[in-house]
């Protein structure tokens, strides 16, 4: 067997494992998201306590928007709301100017283990999931290409005198 034929199988294994990690962590991301998206509309759906609180804006990150055509700043806010004399922190985005100490109306609702969770946003968990999911699936799709770019070259490659060479 040639040792440059066995070394380029195990490289076209080893790419099609990673692409294969690649798809199955943006099904796998893809899921979990939708599934969240789904039990928090059926919580919402189903709460016995739905109010609308005052909470107020303790911190702000401004995103500009990349597109030259649209001038707007997006601001991602952290809320903090009380309900029942127990503090709550919340996150919600506003297209238009927010400070710290500004007041927002914000909609709420009793989820089934006894907590209030504002309308229409992630918890942490799935935070967590898109924060290792998205570099994981980077890196997967870097390693991956590099894999397959080296197999396409070795594969066009004319063999030489050396790579026909057999190990007996």
């Amino acid at each position: 067997m040639c040792i440059k034929n066995k070394s380029r199988k195990t490289g076209q294994f080893i790419g099609e494992v990673l692409i294969g990690l690649l798809f199955l962590f943006a099904v796998v991301g893809l899921f979990l998201w939708s599934v969240n998206r789904i039990v928090s509309s059926i919580e919402y759906k189903k709460s016995t306590d739905v109010r609308t609180v005052t909470a107020r804006v303790i911190d702000y990150d401004i995103k500009s928007s990349d597109d030259e055509y649209d001038d707007y700043d997006e601001y991602v806010t952290k809320l903090s709301y009380e309900v029942d004399g127990i503090k709550y922190t919340g996150k919600r985005t506003y297209y238009r100017e927010v400070s710290i100490g500004d007041e927002k109306n914000v909609e709420v609702y009793l989820t089934p283990r006894g907590k209030y969770k504002m309308k229409g946003y992630d918890d942490p968990l799935t935070f967590l999931l898109a924060c290792i999911g998205i570099p994981a699936g980077l890196l997967l799709t870097f390693i991956g290409g590099m894999v397959l770019v080296q197999i396409i070259v070795g594969h066009f490659k004319k063999p030489t005198g050396a790579d026909e060479e057999r190990i007996e």
